[in-house]
């Protein structure tokens, strides 16, 4: 048997070392109006059909540590209709649906709350996916709804694994490679009070929201750069609670630079290492602009951070920062006629970690949690 397979992303490639290849990402719309499902069922079997990443799954050939992408000829999707009875069930499994490979990778959940409203499940395997690019899905799923013709073609995510995997492989990113060698990472900190194992443990996730009202939200966006201010403040926080005045954080960037990536889907996100210095007695408004000029580094230099180059080890405890950070910007409702379609639930995990703060920018309040 041939088979035609795809090199994985550096992406990719780090979630799979670490284990969570299985894990999926799932987001949440809220639909207004008069919906016809069958038709929605076609426009996202469409939309499936236009982007690559949303038909390949993975395939571990002999010999082989590192899967290839095998990218499907069929738009198959799994579509199953409920009533609204079995809500938070369907919330439950598709937060923890373990990826089966032999299906179609794509799996949507549709409830009836009324004859007006219902609820979108959409969960896809983590490795193929990021929060991102779960705006830009349901934005092309609107627009197949509405009976749009979209006339230029995707940047198809295996053409972006290559492309990455080249720079990190080519001579002419070299100066770019040893921004992030020079930086130190190996004077991990944690907290005092922090249980400590000599062994890998299985890595499970959970959530504390955190309440942030309307008018502390309007207070901080009114200073600037929420995310940079938020960031500050975490920072600040992780050096008192650890005693270490430089602690690294994992910031998470979404790895579209570049205008061809902005629309595109798959799992182009990245956490990338931050070390602010507060040993210096700064104010307040100076780390957040010393944050502010980390962060535009970071995001100079993105596409050239990978694992394999700075990791201690090949260990999954020695590849992922302990101490993390997410900041999701608002998502747009979008209109197909008199259907309305609003993303308000998003979750994708792409990397471990021990603590990680995450804030999304809804409509009137920032909604956090840590995790």
């Amino acid at each position: 048997e041939i088979i035609e397979g795809y090199r994985l992303s550096p992406q990719q490639k780090h979630l799979w070392l670490l284990g969570e290849s299985e894990r999926s990402a799932m987001c949440a719309v809220r639909i207004d109006g008069d919906l016809n499902p069958g038709l929605l069922q076609q426009a996202i079997q469409q939309v499936v059909e236009r982007f690559e990443i949303l038909r390949t799954t993975f395939k571990l050939l002999p010999g082989m540590t590192i899967p290839v992408q095998i990218i499907s000829d069929r738009a198959d999707i799994e579509f199953h209709t409920h009533d609204p009875s079995d809500i938070s069930a369907i919330f439950v499994n598709a937060a923890e649906r373990k990826i089966n490979y032999e299906r179609p990778p794509l799996r949507a959940d549709l409830i009836s709350r009324s004859l007006d409203q219902h609820i979108l499940i959409i969960s896809l395997p983590a490795v193929s996916i990021d929060v991102a690019s779960f705006q830009h899905l349901l934005s092309e799923i609107a627009a197949a709804y509405a009976g749009k013709s979209q006339t230029s073609e995707p940047m198809q995510y295996a053409d972006f694994a290559e492309w990455q995997n080249e720079l990190l492989e080519g001579e002419a990113g070299s100066v770019a490679r040893r921004f992030w060698k020079n930086l130190d990472l190996s004077n991990a900190v944690k907290f005092s009070f922090e249980k400590r194992t000599g062994a890998e443990t299985t890595f499970q996730r959970a959530a504390l929201p955190l309440e942030i009202s309307a008018n502390t939200t309007a207070r901080i966006k009114a200073i600037g750069n929420p995310s940079s201010f938020l960031l500050a403040c975490w920072q600040i926080l992780i050096a008192r609670l650890t005693g270490s005045s430089n602690p690294v954080t994992g910031v998470l960037f979404d790895g579209r630079k570049f205008s061809e990536l902005e629309n595109a889907i798959g799992l182009f996100s990245k956490f990338l290492p931050l070390r602010a210095d507060l040993a210096n007695d700064l104010s307040f408004q100076g780390i957040m602009q010393q944050v502010a000029m980390l962060e535009q580094e970071a995001q100079r230099w993105q596409e050239y951070f990978s694992w394999d180059q700075i990791a201690l080890s090949e260990s999954a405890r020695d590849r992922f920062f302990p101490f993390c950070f997410e900041f999701h910007k608002r998502a747009e409702m979008l209109s197909a006629g008199d259907v309305k379609f609003s993303l308000y639930e998003r979750d994708a995990c792409i990397d471990r970690f021990a603590i990680k703060f995450v804030v999304d920018d809804c409509d009137d309040r920032f909604r956090a949690s840590l995790q």
